[in-house]
Formats: C-alpha cells, sequence, structure tokens
C-alpha cells in the first residue's frame, strides 16, 4: 500500500457532518476513481442512486474494527483490478438504515440499481475477490 492513499482510519477521522461531494456532485472523499466512502445513510444512499447501472460493493466497517482497518489494502486492490463496479467504504458508525441486519464487521453487500443483490461476511482477502470476480463482466454468463 501506497502512502499517499488513504487508509481506514483516516477515513474513519473524517467529520461526518461535513458534506462530502466532489467537484462533480459525487458523494464521499474519492479513494480511487472507482472507490469511495459512505459516512451516512443519505451518502450511501446518493451514491447507489448515482451508480444505478454499475455493481456497487459496499464495505460495512467501523473506525473500531482491526478486521476492517487489515482489510481495506485488499479490498483496494481489488477495487483496481475491478474498474468496471463501484466499491464504497461505509463506515457504519454514522448509519442507522443502511447498517440493519449487520451482525458483523466487515460486512460486504453487493447492490444494483438500489437492490441489495449479494451479502457475505469475513476477513478474507481471496473470498472477497472470488466474489467480486463472480460478478464482473469477465463472469457475465453466470448471471
Amino acid at each position: 500500500m501506497t502512502s499517499n492513499r488513504a487508509s481506514w482510519g483516516a477515513l474513519a477521522q473524517s467529520d461526518p457532518l461535513v458534506d462530502h461531494r466532489d467537484a462533480n456532485g459525487g458523494v464521499g472523499p474519492s479513494i480511487s476513481t472507482n472507490m469511495s466512502s459512505a459516512r451516512t445513510d443519505d451518502e450511501l444512499g446518493l451514491k447507489l442512486q448515482q451508480s444505478q447501472d454499475k455493481l456497487v460493493w459496499t464495505m460495512f466497517g467501523s473506525s473500531w474494527c482491526h478486521h476492517c482497518h487489515e482489510l481495506f489494502p485488499s479490498v483496494y486492490e481489488v477495487s483496481n483490478r475491478f474498474p468496471k463496479q463501484e466499491f464504497v467504504v461505509a463506515q457504519m458508525d454514522y448509519m442507522d438504515h443502511a447498517v440493519k441486519g449487520i451482525k458483523y464487521t466487515p460486512t460486504f453487500r453487493l447492490y444494483k440499481k438500489g437492490r441489495r443483490m449479494d451479502e457475505f461476511v469475513g476477513t478474507d482477502a481471496q473470498r472477497v475477490g472470488d466474489h467480486v470476480w463472480l460478478w464482473s463482466d469477465s463472469n457475465a454468463e453466470s448471471h
């Protein structure tokens, strides 16, 4: 992981009350071209709405979750391998609605057109990569 890249800890320490829209009206600070963060239900909802035709992987975690901190570099690398998919790092600390039903962190949810398509829990980087690959264009005939 390069030192100029945002870390989970840096995202967690950002002020949740600040409007995190970028110059194009996107939500949350951009971590990479296809990865951003969401700190509130409204930010996540807007991100899902803006990405209607794309697959959006959301990693729900918390500032206190050491597993989330450890897994973040691997998720970042997966996002670089699948540039046609969107990735959102969601800070559960400030969400009420979007986190209903989540019992463990990190939890990954896949959305398309605002609808949840997949969900899994865990810290295995290979499993994250496998799930993303299964939903990728290179495996499109399977879904």
